[in-house]
């Protein structure tokens, strides 16, 4: 309709403002909040590429390194998604399909309880490591406290608050 073939060409030619049209007229059209709205990424190395993150998490005082060298790890990144039974069953599809050993996962919208119930309800994900993205001092409370008790009930390796003083370091080398 807009004459563009990705949205790599509109980003190179500057046209934002349509990107920015095109992404009100499909998701205000469904009766969808753009607040609950993002791309959702899942990302690993497709060779023998070594993952490297580290931070001190909020459960176990790790830093990540000789462990990972040899699994191979899908890391799914979220932003402020708000799942949906379609999304939930590709992401299943995706994380059964590469049979992964560990998975690094971005809790969406902060760690909001909306967003976290559409993702845990009916689904039970389990994840070796979740990242929760926040501004200290959120007008919204993120992340939400009953997001950090559900979280603590699981077994996992450890959960990463990050925010503008708390970065957390990764990268594939």
């Amino acid at each position: 309709k807009y004459g563009f073939k990705s949205v790599d060409e509109m980003v190179r030619r500057n046209q934002l403002n349509e990107i920015v049209a095109i992404y009100k007229e499909v998701f205000e059209k469904k009766g969808k909040d753009l607040n609950l709205t993002s791309t959702v990424l899942i990302h690993y190395p497709l060779n023998e590429s070594k993952l490297y993150y580290g931070q001190r998490v909020f459960f176990n005082p790790l830093s990540y390194d000789e462990h990972l060298k040899k699994v191979k790890t899908i890391t799914i990144l979220t932003g402020d998604a708000l799942f949906d039974s379609e999304m939930l069953d590709r992401m299943s599809d995706e994380l059964t399909k590469h049979n992964n050993i560990h998975t690094i996962f971005q809790i969406p919208h902060h760690g909001s309880k909306k967003n976290w119930d559409s993702l845990t309800h009916p689904y039970k994900f389990a994840f070796n490591h979740y990242v929760i993205p926040f501004g200290l001092g959120n007008k919204y409370h993120h992340p939400h406290k009953d997001v950090i008790n559900e979280l603590m009930t699981f077994k996992i390796l450890g959960v990463s608050l990050v925010t503008e003083i708390q970065p957390l370091h990764y990268y594939i080398a």
